[in-house]
Formats: C-alpha cells, structure tokens, sequence
C-alpha cells in the first residue's frame, strides 16, 4: 500500500527503512498505518484506549465544507488528520490538543528506536518535547458571546462571574462616537413582514419599487441567503421567536400554540421585558391574537383592522335605507351575509381577494401599525429603559389589497415572469406540490397569462405600500434621536410563490418559499451597504440580538449568533447549510440548502438543484447517477439536522 500514501509520508516511510540494519537489534518494531483523504470522521480520533491521540496539520477531504469537495485547499477541513501514537513509554486513552506536524514522526521514531540521526538536518520536533513541563498561568476564561459587551462604537470585555459587569473593566474605545445612554444596552427594532419573498430591491428583484427598503440597505448589511425554518406563519414565527427548530417547539401548524407544546419557553420579547426592556408591539408578530403571549412580553400592545372599505360603506348605506340600522339585532345576520358578499372580491382569503382598496395609507392596518411605532418613537413611553419594539407587517398577505396609487406602478402589460415548461412536475416528487394554486384559480402545467399578471400586480402593490409605510418608520426612529442606538431588523416569516412552479402562496421548500429578506443595521458595527452570502436561518435572530445587547441568552437556543459576521461581511460563517421542514400531512418534507446546492427528501421522492447552473430550480438531478456521492452525503446531512432541530423538543 505504499503507493497510497502522501508524498510527505512516503518521503518519511522510506527514510526510516533506509537507516542502517546494524542498528536493528534489540529495538522496537515500527507499524506505521497511513490512510489515503481520511479526516476526521473516526471515534477514536476523540479517544483510543493504549495511545495518544494528538491534533497535526496534515491532509484529509472536504465533504461540502466551505462549499468544495477533495483536498488541495488550506482549510481545517483538509490540513487536520487523525494522529494516533501507542508504543513503550505512550500514555494509555490519553488526549492533547498540542498542534503537531506530520513533519515530527522521523525525529521521534529515531528518538524512540534508538537510533542515530540522519544525514539531512531535520525540521520535525520530537513529540515528546512538544509541551513544556510547566505552563504560564491560565488567562481568564472568555466567551465572545456573553463576555462581550458591545457599547455603540465601543466594546470592553466582561469581569468577574460572568453575569455582572464590574466597574474595573473599562471599555476599549474605537474610532468613532462614545456609547449612548444606555451603556450596554441598545434599543430593538424588529421588522417582520408577512408573506414577503425576494422581491424587493435589496435582494435583487428589479422589477419592484421599494425606495425605502434600498435607502436602510444602503447604510446596512444584507444577508442574501437567509431561510426560514417552516414556510408557514404559525409554526415560523414560533420557531423564531423562540429561538428552536420547529421540531423542538411542537408548533407545526397554525393552530398549535407553543405555551402548549413547550410551556415556560421564553419568548424573544419576553426575555428582553425580563431584562429591563420597554416591549411594545404592533401588528402581526405571534401568529394571532389567540398566540400573543399578552402581559408576559408586552407593556403595550396593538392589532388593528382595515377602515371599512368604500364597497362595503356602499352597500351598508343601501341595506341600511332598506332594513334600518345594521347595528339592530333583527339585521346582523343579514348584514353579516350581505357585508361578506360586497366586499368578497377585496378581502376574502379563500380565493383571494385582490384590488385596489379604495382606503387611504392610514385607514389600512399598516398604515395604523407603522403610525403607532412612530408614535411611540417621538412619545417615548419607555421612558429611561431602552426598548424593543416589535412592528408586525401584515402584508403582503392575502387578501392583496392597497391603495390605488401603488397598483398605478405596476402596469399589468410591464409585469415580467418566466413562464414554466407544462411538464416540470415530471420530474419532480409530487410531495414538493403545494395545492394551494387551486384556489387561486390556476391548473398545474397550465399558465394562465392574463390572471398571473393581475395577481402579481397586486402583490407588488402590496409591496410597495408597506414600503412606504417602513418610511415612516425609519424617519421617526432617526428624527427622535434613537437611530444611533438601535439595532434594526427588517426580514419576513417565509416567502411566497407568484406563480414559479406553477404555484401559489407558501407551504414550500422552494428557495421562493423559504428564503426570506434580511436586513440588519447596528450602529458602530455594520458597515453601509455591504452584503453577506453566508447562510442565515431565522432561529439566529435571538441569540443575535441577545448578544448584540450584552444580556445572555436561554440555554435552549439552537440558532448561532451573527454578531462574528456583522463587521466582517466576506466571512463565510459557521453554517454550511440551512435547514427548512414543512408537513405534508401526517409526513414531515426537509430540505437543505448551501451556497450552491438545495437538496430535498419527501415520502415519494428528492430534489437536488445545482443554484449556480440552475438558479431557478427548475431541473431536478436526484436521478444523475454521477452524483451519487453528493446526494449520499445530503442524505447523511440531513439525517444529522433532523436529529439536531428536534433535540430540544420537551416531551
């Protein structure tokens, strides 16, 4: 097996066996066992009973990491290798984490053998020499993600027990302005939108009008490949809200409510009411008025309704002059009947409603959610405790209605969409298919031209109202003095199929479904206008935003903090995929996507996308036989992330 090994290892295998036979009396044998591309994937690279186990720098194989296959690459992933030493005078099960080369075996076999040097100088150091029989003493022990505190412009690390800052630990300043009034602790401010995918001007999308969405990305960083967890609302928001998978909340519908499947989990706007916050919120931040959590994470909290809709006010006015008031007891039946008939092409869910609404900005409910947030900005009524603020977005949710002025932008002979091959589905597993295109009024295979454009029209109407309504935000939080010391978080619960696939609405692991906009600005950290590729799920939100505070997190969160990429935005991150579920049934479908992969498994079938030839996915490669291995290794992925998304599951 000599042909197997690396040039380095053959280099010193033959220079051992090359030493002069009169000194081979009397010594240890040597079995030297080289594997070729192995990493570190072995149980006894953690510990061997009868060796020692050391970490070198040597070769081993990239599975996927960093987004590349093979070896020749300088990553952790390809240069540490098991090491494994047993012999005469070897610790027995033992473990360091000295860093040892490939280059130090010679000199120590020589050294262990007996044996005199060879000719050539080497550069190796006997093994047995590598640690110092005494060490400095340790220096205190530090967790960049609860020891540091972020203060504005200014950082400074945490003393004492961890939980307390003392007075003897001085912040470090940067360049730049000093913290603000609440040294340690910024203001919140999170954005949720409802239903709203990549079609927004800081994602790409060009065919949109979203001026006040590319005004905050241009003095913040954007994460270009952030995904939800569940493509749906209920079981989305309560996975990010609560920092876990959704297998580990139970919610995994709209109607379960996480206080039930998971009692005493603190929610996001709780935790920061029990550290001192001010929590208001507006809008649709849990799923419902039936899932708020109320008192427990709220000081103030609203949920508003559209004004009455001008075909409504019609017809009430007319079964009024016929019946008397619509307030009498004898006429809310009726009434009820009648309003739901009249205003049934605007505002139903089930088809959806669409059109222009014939209200002004403020009568519709964002209009009033963004309103009360600026409101509460100039008004302050959190007084001297910093606040979070929750602003729930409710559009573009169905039905799709706004203002006329916003459906004027979208002329419906300048909407573009690419049409899909009628016979895309053969190839994919019927388990991918979302029905919900039925009730829009489509036919899987079949492009309906004319009802595609309408509806897409009043989606990116829908867009661009609450855009403008996010203006008045963003120009509140600024004029009031706060923008400074305000952490900003503008993202979505999923995103939404206008026809891609021949479907509509959510409930898919399509990148259209599942990938969402996301949008931070931290004041003295994030740099304007820069972009991240790295992969961002929505479970990171709370220990982000935890960490970018100063407070410590709940043990139970399973996201990663953001803050190691927020001032360095070409960093890759520490997630190679992001993981996404969504149920069909009693079965559950899962999907992970990388930098240039999504792959897919349902009960009938799987999907996997090459994103750098095939962005659109819309040619399936599960069947290509010459990515057998590829798909081998998702299965074993995917596998590992089922097993990590339900492991605090409370049962």
């Amino acid at each position: 097996m000599i042909h197997r090994l690396s040039t380095l290892a053959k280099i010193a295998f033959f220079a051992l066996l090359s030493l002069s036979p009169a000194h081979a009396e009397k010594r240890p044998n040597v079995l030297f066992l080289a594997v070729d591309d192995m990493n570190d994937w072995i149980g006894c690279f953690k510990t061997t009973p009868g060796a020692i186990t050391p970490n070198p720098d040597h070769h081993r194989y990239h599975h996927g990491e960093k987004y590349d296959w093979g070896k020749h690459t300088l990553w952790e992933r390809t240069s540490h290798v098991p090491f494994i030493w047993a012999g005469p005078g070897v610790a027995k099960g033992a473990r360091t984490d000295v860093t040892v080369s490939l280059l130090d075996m010679y000199p120590t076999l020589v050294e262990m053998c007996g044996l005199p040097g060879p000719r050539q100088n080497l550069e190796g150091t006997l093994l047995k020499k590598s640690a110092p029989k005494e060490f400095a003493p340790p220096a205190p022990k530090r967790n960049v993600r609860k020891d540091l505190i972020i203060e504005g412009e200014s950082f400074r690390w945490r003393t004492g027990d961890g939980k307390k800052p003392q007075p003897d630990a001085p912040a470090v300043k940067t360049a730049g302005k000093t913290a603000g009034k609440t040294a340690g602790k910024k203001n919140v401010l999170l954005i949720v939108c409802d239903d709203l995918n990549t079609h927004v001007t800081p994602s790409g999308y060009e065919h949109i009008f979203t001026p006040a969405m590319a005004q905050f990305a241009s003095g913040a960083m954007t994460f270009k490949r952030a995904f939800c967890q569940y493509p749906v609302c209920g079981p989305s928001r309560a996975s990010f809200l609560s920092g876990l998978y959704p297998e580990s909340t139970g919610v995994l519908d709209n109607k379960l409510d996480i206080r039930e499947t998971r009692p005493g989990t603190p929610s996001l706007p709780q935790f920061f009411k029990e550290n001192g916050y001010w929590t208001g919120e507006v809008g649709k931040v849990f799923h419902s008025p039936r899932h708020n959590h109320g008192e427990v994470a709220w000081h103030e909290s609203h949920f508003y309704r559209n004004d009455e809709l001008p075909v409504v006010t019609a017809a009430r006015k007319k079964f009024e002059a016929e019946n008397g008031s619509v307030e009498l007891p004898k006429n809310r039946e009726a009434w009820r009947e009648r309003s739901k008939e009249a205003a049934s092409k605007l505002d139903a869910q089930t088809p959806p409603g669409y059109g222009r609404s014939g209200l002004r900005d403020e009568q519709h409910k964002d209009g009033k959610n963004a309103r009360t947030v600026a409101k509460w900005l100039r008004d302050k009524p959190n007084g001297a405790k910093p606040f979070f603020i929750a602003c729930g977005i409710q559009k573009p949710h169905v039905p799709f209605l706004a203002p006329s002025k916003y459906f004027d932008l979208y002329p419906l002979d300048e909407i573009v969409y690419t049409p899909d091959k009628p016979d895309l589905w053969k190839t994919l597993p019927r388990g991918a298919l979302n029905g919900r295109f039925k009730e829009f009024g489509f036919e899987l295979g079949v492009e309906n031209d004319s009802l595609r454009r309408e509806y897409m029209q009043a989606y990116h109407a829908c867009v661009s109202f609450i855009d403008a309504q996010l203006k008045l935000v963003m120009d509140a939080l600024k004029e009031c003095g706060e923008w400074e010391d305000t952490i900003v978080i503008l993202t979505s619960d999923h995103g939404y199929h206008l026809g891609d696939h021949f479907l509509w609405g959510k409930v898919s692991l399509f990148d259209i479904g599942a990938k969402v906009p996301f949008i931070i600005r931290v004041p003295g950290l994030t740099k304007p206008g820069t972009e991240s590729q790295a992969m961002v799920e929505l479970i990171d939100i709370y220990p982000t935003l935890a960490h970018l505070t100063g407070l410590e997190g709940p043990d139970h969160l399973q996201g990663a903090s953001l803050r190691p990429l927020l001032d360095h935005p070409g960093r890759p991150g520490k997630k190679t995929f992001a993981y996404s579920v969504v149920k069909r049934g009693e079965k559950m479908g899962s999907a992970l996507r990388s930098q240039k992969w999504r792959y897919a498994k349902w009960e009938d079938g799987e999907e996997l996308y090459n994103l750098t030839n095939d962005p659109e996915e819309k040619v399936n490669l599960a069947g290509r036989k010459n990515l057998k291995v590829r798909l081998e290794e998702f299965r074993r992925v995917l596998e590992m992330r089922q097993k990590q998304a339900s492991s605090r599951l409370v049962k």
